[in-house]
Order: C-alpha cells, then structure tokens, then sequence
C-alpha cells in the first residue's frame, strides 16, 4: 500500500492537466448542493432523492479523470441514469450509518469508513445490487479505515490554509482530496476479486 505522501503525489499528477474541469466540476456539484439546501423542507426531500445520484456522478467523474486522464462534465449526472440503484445506495448507507451512530459518534464514524467505496465498486461493478456493493465495501476496507482516516487527515494543513484563504482554497482542496481518495481505491480495487 502507498503511503499518504505517495496517493497526495499521484492526486497531483492526474490532476495537473485537469485541475481547470475538476475545480469546475466541484463547484458545480457545490452549487447544486448550496441551491437543494437553500429551501428547508423542500431541499430536505430533494436531497434525499438526488444525493445518490450526485455522489456516483461526483465519484465517476473523478475515478474516469485518474484512469483516462481527461473526462467530461456529462459524467457527472451519470449517476441519474442509474436513479433507483444510486438512491437506494445512499439511502442504505445513511440509514446504517445513522444505525450505527445510536450506538455512539464513532461507531458511526466507523461505519461510514466501511461504506465509503460503495459507490466506486457500483461503477466497476455496476450489476451488483446496491446492498451487496456496500457488504463488498464493509469487506474491502477491513483493516483500511485507519488508512483512510489518515489520507484524510493528512490534509489538516491544507484545510486550515483553506480557511485562512476565506475559503477560496477549498476550491484546490476538494478535487485534490477527492482525486486522492479514488488513488486510495485503485490501490485496493484488486482484493475486489476476492469476494464472493
């Protein structure tokens, strides 16, 4: 496994040509974030229906971005092809998370680590039932969330530089940890094989 140096690095390198499409592309997904949130109980209902879907865009733009080095906007509404998987996808997920979060913040914490490549084996795996995605994903992050967790933390300075900029670097942050976050999963994409 590559350590968190070695994953910031490769984020670097895919993204030096496509730092312009990725920045766009996460302020376009924050727009259609901050204008679902803008109405309370309205943007509650639409947010619950369209975050899946949003989430699978976000994560396939990214992951066809780090593999073919270019990529395309479309991608990331590609999640509203597959409406009904992404949506109960991340439904599961919150409700197992929340589930898990009864029980203290950081079992939560755990579990939400443990759902993290859902989403990502639903790409590279897309006849899988949603449910089953996310039992691969409990299973392919065994003994990675602490790893995980790290690459995250591993950010801390950019984050508080970040807020030193009034925000502005978050614009760099997001795709940079984003990109990071799928180096993280073609690292250990291959144990997928080992599932039944």
């Amino acid at each position: 496994m590559k350590t968190n140096y070695e994953l910031r690095l490769k984020a670097r390198q895919a993204l030096k040509k496509t730092w312009g499409m990725s920045i766009l592309a996460m302020l376009i997904f924050g727009a259609i974030s901050f204008i679902i949130g803008s109405a309370p109980i309205i943007g509650t209902i639409v947010g619950i229906l369209v975050s899946g879907p949003l989430m699978f865009g976000m994560t396939v733009f990214f992951i066809t971005m780090v593999r073919k080095k270019k990529t395309d906007l479309k991608i990331l509404f590609s999640g509203f092809n597959r409406f009904i998987e992404m949506f109960l996808a991340q439904l599961l997920i919150g409700i197992f998370t929340f589930l898990w979060s009864l029980l203290f913040i950081i079992p939560g914490i755990i579990a939400s680590f443990s759902y993290s490549m859902t989403f990502f084996i639903l790409h590279d795996q897309p006849k899988l039932e949603p449910l089953e995605a996310i039992r691969k994903s409990k299973i392919l992050m065994k003994g990675k969330k602490w790893k995980l967790f790290t690459l995250y933390f591993s950010f801390f300075g950019w984050f508080l530089l970040s807020i030193l900029t009034v925000g502005v670097g978050f614009v760099f942050l997001a795709p940079y940890i984003k990109t990071a976050e799928v180096q993280f999963y073609e690292e250990i994409k291959g144990e997928l094989r080992k599932i039944k």
